[in-house]
């Protein structure tokens, strides 16, 4: 946990050589907790790292296949990585895990949600499954 709270507060305050070496000490020491995926993809995420946030992602989802918040990252992180249909996808990937969440990928990044592809995959996903599963 210690190493955890000072990657979280070393990216806040700008120390990103810093704060990357405390996320990777977690990694390394606890990756069963999902959380340090998540965080530290984000942080990757914001500072335009995105082969380092798929590679986080991908290998955090291994760890926790069902985390549906690992796999809505995974979908941002695609698609501002390029990868428009393999965050599709993703999307349907995400959505089948659990659909109650999908909102979740437009608070992690608004953009996502005037995107025609992405909101037309969720609602015809969500109009065509009668009983979605309810994973965490």
């Amino acid at each position: 946990e210690f190493w955890f709270t000072l990657g979280d507060v070393q990216y806040k305050l700008g120390q990103i050589a810093e704060s990357d070496e405390a996320y990777r000490r977690v990694i390394d020491y606890a990756p069963e907790d999902p959380g340090i995926w998540t965080d530290y993809s984000i942080c990757l995420l914001e500072q335009g790292r995105f082969a380092e946030s798929l590679s986080i992602l991908n290998e955090g989802i291994k760890h926790h296949p069902d985390v549906s918040k690992l796999r809505y990252l995974l979908v941002s992180a695609l698609y501002f990585a390029g990868y428009r249909q393999d965050a599709l996808n993703a999307l349907v990937s995400a959505l089948e895990l659990n659909y109650q969440e999908h909102l979740q990928l437009f608070e992690f990044y608004p953009a996502l949600a005037i995107d025609k592809d992405i909101t037309d995959t969720i609602a015809v996903w969500g109009t065509s499954r009668k009983t979605p599963k309810n994973n965490g």
